[in-house]
Order: C-alpha cells, then structure tokens, then sequence
C-alpha cells in the first residue's frame, strides 16, 4: 500500500499530535470522503518557501510541494492580522497535517502540547492535542503543528465549509474565512497525485533491465 493509501485508511490513527486525545474521540471518525487522488512563521515563513516549489494557486490560497517532505504537497494561505493556515501531506511520515496560528501567539512553545479544537463551520469540533512547531527553531515563529487521523473527513469539512475556527481553553481565538477552499483542495488533490506518478519509472521495461543500467537490455 502506498503512504498515501495508508493515510486515508479509516483506521489510521494518531498518537502525541493527532485528533485522537487520550484515545477517546471527540466524535466518531469514520471516513466519509474517499479521495483515492493519492495526499505557514512571519507569513511567508509558514510556507517554508527555500524549501517548496509552486504549483498553482486559488484566490488567497496557494498550493506548493515541500522537497523536504517526499514531495509533499500543500496548501496554505495569509490572512489579515498575521494569521495563517496550512494543510498538507508529509510523504515521509504518511500522514496528513496541518499547520495554524498567529503571528501574534509568540507565547507558544516549541515542543509543549496544547489541548485545542478546530471547528469548520457547524460542524462537530475536532479535539486534539497541538505541538508547538517551528520551521527553524528557535529563532522563527513558533506555530500549532497536528497530523490528522482522519484524513478523509478532515478535507471534506475544510474544503465545504466556509469557515475554521480555533478554540482552547473553552474560548475562541481564531476564525479565518475558507473562501476557495473548496478549489485549492482539489488542487491539492491533484498535486500529490501528479507528484506520486512522477516517481514511476516508465522506462524500466525489461525485467532483465539492472538497477545500474536501467536501459540494458538482455
């Protein structure tokens, strides 16, 4: 099964940074939307830019693919007030995570837990707990980082809803509008499977081609 394949099993689960806090769900995560297509600080830090190359871009959202990351690719977007989102695969660790907060949230530590909730729209809330994440610890901004158990149902609420709200400690302190989430998740979509047919061989014909010349011929 390939790492994609493995992260939106329905049985996937989370461990220190996953929606699965304590082993007891919020809600039942049950896979809704089977997406077989494969898989942010000061602003632009949140996108890790030196170490991501452009692949297309919807409205306010962008959608990149992170070389340290097996190619991964991702989306994310700025809003006003120094807050940001990014939502993405790490195909070296075969999972599905996101990437949140404020420019403003320099209380944040690199590595503690935070016991928060990402609410879209009406939706159920998604309960876990957060690791303090830094691209470049510790001297860039220090974000909420998860992976994402559920993979499946996670992109559905972020691509139909049209908003995401952040509470902790019983209080809100984020909500961003998700205009054009719906086409940034399908591009995407699309990027991670253009990404994981460009590791296929198709000149590897022969089964007598060898692994130091792929073009021999027996």
């Amino acid at each position: 099964m390939t790492p994609v394949g493995i992260l939106f099993s329905s049985t996937a689960k989370c461990n220190n940074t996953g929606f699965v806090a304590g082993g007891i769900p919020m809600r039942k995560f049950s896979l809704v939307l089977l997406i077989s297509l494969a898989f942010l600080v000061a602003l632009s830090d949140i996108a890790d830019a030196e170490d991501s190359l452009e692949y297309s871009a919807v409205g306010a959202w962008k959608i990149r693919i992170d070389t340290t990351l097996g190619n991964g690719c991702f989306v994310f977007a700025n809003f006003e007030g120094g807050s940001a989102v990014r939502v993405g695969f790490d195909l070296k660790k075969s999972t599905f995570y996101t990437i949140l907060g404020n420019g403003k949230w320099k209380s944040i530590e690199y590595g503690k837990t935070y016991n928060i909730e990402i609410v879209f729209g009406r939706e159920p809330g998604w309960v876990g707990d957060a690791s303090g994440f830094s691209f470049d610890p510790p001297e860039n901004q220090t974000w909420l980082y998860l992976e994402i158990g559920n993979a499946g149902d996670f992109m559905k609420e972020f691509m139909q809803e049209q908003s995401i709200a952040v509470n902790y400690k019983e209080r809100e302190i984020l909500r961003l509008n998700l205009k054009d989430s719906f086409q940034a998740g399908l591009q995407l979509l699309e990027c991670q499977k253009a990404m994981n047919e460009s590791k296929q061989d198709p000149f590897k014909e022969s089964a007598g081609a060898t692994d130091d010349d792929p073009f021999k011929q027996n």
